[in-house]
């Protein structure tokens, strides 16, 4: 800890924010500030963000640029340029000041201070990852302090079923105990905060009547983007849910991802794992569902293959083409071709003439019976 502490004060002397020109009339930000002022930050220009309509011509990563130019200009709002009449923006120019939400989790003895066993525990900023509780309590000092208990509809299997598991959307309680027990996005390799994800059922919800289908409960709840919200209900992947609230992920492949939760109450009111494991396949299974795989990807390829040449063959030219569709040099090699064949059957003509004619008439001397043959 105490090297943790020295380490951060140094990183905090060296804090800087830099402006460097880049190509094309751009130009480049740079900085190290404190974590907790990143996220507001980070959060500050989310918020701008999303504040427009659908009709906003912009992408979200234009919009985030130019809400920090807003920011610099010294407005609280980004204007949408959807130019519509009926737009749902609120262009009154009234000033909403907002203190930026930034979640830090930390165990009551952290907050609680020195004296304290256990007070060295670190803390999880949502967003960033582990900092000191030194780190945390600065935190803490300006911020509302709530105290997280693992509600009753968090209980792996809960039997009976809460009312509130019978509703769509999940209370407060849980909603809260999920994004701090996950931490990020549930999806391999996905680090956006949990705190800005969508908290969506494994087991779909059941909207015509609710208690035959998937229950509002922490066992039936992971946390995913948007992005790969929309991705998981694609049909392209498969997911499963583990008894130690992981998730498998099964790609089209037969390739499986398991995640974990990441947040500082991860390990809390969890069951143990069974002794037997939790994969869905065997390894040998895995094996055979990568050689189907392949075999399929190989067989479509050959037959596109032959499907390809068939359709070349089909469309050569016949053998003996009409003199009309050859081409120029070969037209001209043809028409050599018949003029030196006609030549030659021309003297072959005159010659058997001659022939003929010193035969009939006998009289013609030898010299001229020679030219006559010779000519």
């Amino acid at each position: 800890p105490e090297g943790m502490r020295e380490r951060r004060r140094r990183a905090l002397a060296d804090r800087f924010v830099g402006v460097s020109a880049a190509e094309d009339g751009m130009a480049r930000i740079l900085g190290s500030i404190p974590a907790e002022q990143a996220r507001a930050f980070d959060g500050r220009l989310r918020e701008l963000a999303m504040s427009l309509c659908r009709h906003d011509s912009r992408t979200y990563e234009q919009r985030r640029a130019d809400a920090l130019g807003a920011l610099v200009s010294g407005s609280t709002v980004l204007v949408c340029d959807c130019d519509r009449a009926d737009c749902p923006q609120d262009r009154s120019g009234m000033i909403i000041i907002r203190r930026p939400l930034v979640h830090v989790v930390m165990h009551e003895s952290t907050v609680a201070g020195s004296d304290t066993p256990g007070s060295d525990e670190p803390a999880h900023l949502d967003g960033y990852g582990v900092i000191s509780a030194e780190h945390a309590r600065d935190i803490a000092k300006d911020a509302d302090v709530r105290e997280v208990r693992v509600p009753a509809d968090a209980e792996p299997e809960p039997a009976p079923a809460p009312a509130s598991a019978l509703v769509y959307r999940p209370g407060a309680a849980l909603d809260t105990w999920l994004r701090v027990s996950e931490g990020s996005c549930q999806w391999p390799h996905c680090d956006v905060p949990a705190w800005n994800c969508d908290l969506d059922h494994n087991d779909p919800f059941n909207h015509t009547n609710p208690a035959k289908g998937g229950k509002t409960v922490a066992s039936n709840l992971s946390a995913f983007c948007r992005n790969h919200h929309r991705l998981k209900h694609s049909g392209k992947w498969q997911l499963a849910p583990n008894p130690d609230r992981s998730v498998t992920l099964t790609s089209q492949t037969g390739h499986c991802y398991r995640t974990r939760a990441a947040g500082l109450l991860a390990g809390m009111q969890e069951p143990p794992p069974p002794e037997g494991g939790t994969r869905r396949r065997t390894r040998l299974e895995n094996k055979a569902a990568r050689i189907r795989s392949e075999r399929k990807h190989r067989r479509v390829k050959i037959q596109t293959g032959r499907r390809r040449m068939r359709n070349a063959n089909a469309a050569k030219p016949s053998r003996s083409p009409h003199p009309d569709s050859m081409c120029p040099e070969s037209a001209h090699l043809a028409n050599t071709s018949t003029t030196a064949t006609t030549h030659h059957r021309s003297e072959q003509t005159h010659r058997s003439r001659d022939r003929t004619c010193a035969d009939a008439y006998p009289f013609v001397s030898g010299t001229n019976h020679h030219a006559a043959r010779t000519r």
